[in-house]
């Protein structure tokens, strides 16, 4: 089954790595760490995903977290769960799909993102470095089961910050998935936020698929 929303990494040009060994479940731990203590926040992120021989997709928005709720603001769409459902909203054609959430574990959500990778991976910390003025680390993650669509993830983390900068996932069919994550901004967002409210939007169909 293809993940439904997956982040993968790629880096260019860093440079001078470190051999320091430390702790990679440490490193990611404190990422988690951190954004527990935000509780709600935002980030802008980039999205690529590229496909052997097709080239090069791309999309840009912003990304909003609350626990297991999440919404996805893109310019031309948006993807709202309360964790019970999930509204997908295509504004260019005034059009919102309804479905249950999937709590499937082959299918990662947006609220995953910042925690998948502690549980069902072995770990290797490839190298530490200080890149543009940031010092790094780069993880690697190999899933335990070995029936996933994905054989390999790379994450970089701003290790001062303990911050989530990329994720990278290689795919068995050779895709590649990459997000971007700008710094997080704490947030002060109501339960609502997490919901498409249709009172608010009355000229948008929606098709009820639950």
């Amino acid at each position: 089954m293809r993940i439904f929303f997956l982040i993968i990494f790629f880096l260019g040009g860093l440079s001078s790595f470190s051999q320091v060994p430390k702790d990679p479940v440490d490193i990611l731990q404190k990422v988690r760490d951190n954004i527990d203590s935000m509780g709600t926040f935002a980030t802008d992120f980039e999205f690529k995903m590229d496909i052997p021989e097709s080239g090069v997709e791309s999309r840009k928005g912003i990304l909003y977290l609350k626990g297991d709720k999440y919404r996805l603001v893109m310019n031309e769409e948006e993807i709202i769960s309360d964790n019970v459902n999930v509204w997908h909203w295509t504004k260019s054609v005034n059009e919102v799909q309804v479905n249950y959430f999937d709590n499937d574990e082959e299918i990662i959500s947006p609220s995953d993102i910042f925690s998948m990778y502690l549980k069902g991976f072995g770990y290797k910390l490839i190298t530490e470095a200080k890149y543009q003025g940031v010092n790094v680390a780069l993880i690697e993650l190999v899933p335990a089961a070995r029936d996933r669509d994905y054989f390999k993830v790379k994450v970089v983390v701003d290790t001062d910050a303990h911050q989530l900068q990329q994720m990278q996932v290689f795919f068995k069919d050779g895709i590649v998935y990459t997000f971007n994550f700008s710094e997080l901004r704490p947030k002060n967002l109501e339960d609502w936020f997490f919901e498409f409210d249709s009172a608010r939007h009355p000229e948008v169909e929606i098709i009820d698929l639950r």
